[in-house]
């Protein structure tokens, strides 16, 4: 049975672009990957879970970012053919963790793309002082793009981004 247990480990691994030895392949398959996650035992589950994070991180591709995030979140809020949860469902905070990221990573792409400077480690901040900071900083970032983009695309784009991050939509 351990060999099994070690076969769907490195499987999983595999799913999520990532090896034993910390390569990342660059390819994720979602299915898979939620497939062997949800079979291993959770602690051996998590760790191979949260180590394919840090390299899409450190190289700020947020496509990676944002499936990584979407597997952990399906993980928890999932449901087998049956019906029933699956085995991660009790796991709210990591739940949230993961929908928030998503949230993140979406955004940061945008932002991205539209070529507007950011710094991701200011998003994942967690306390009081840490979200007046993200307003703050949130706002200063709808100011960055206005001096780059179209009026037009920084309305429409200003006026989501405020809406994702829970942010007053007119401000000075």
């Amino acid at each position: 049975e351990s060999t099994l247990k070690k076969n769907e480990s490195v499987l999983a691994e595999r799913s999520l672009g990532g090896t034993e030895s910390g390569i990342t392949s660059g390819n994720i398959d979602s299915q898979l990957a939620t497939l062997f996650l949800v079979h291993l035992p959770k602690e051996a589950a998590f760790k191979i879970y949260q180590a394919a994070l840090p390299s899409a991180m450190g190289r700020r591709d947020f496509n990676r970012i944002l499936t990584l995030a979407s597997i952990g979140a399906y993980c928890g809020i999932g449901t087998y053919s049956s019906g029933k949860t699956l085995p991660w469902n009790k796991q709210r905070r990591f739940i949230e963790q993961c929908k928030e990221l998503c949230r993140n990573s979406k955004w940061w792409g945008v932002l991205s793309r539209h070529a507007v400077s950011f710094d991701p480690s200011i998003f994942t901040a967690s306390n009081d002082s840490a979200n007046e900071n993200l307003e703050k900083y949130c706002r200063d970032l709808i100011w960055n793009a206005a001096t780059s983009l179209d009026v037009e695309i920084v309305m429409r784009l200003s006026s989501k981004f405020a809406h994702a991050y829970g942010l007053n939509k007119v401000f000075p």
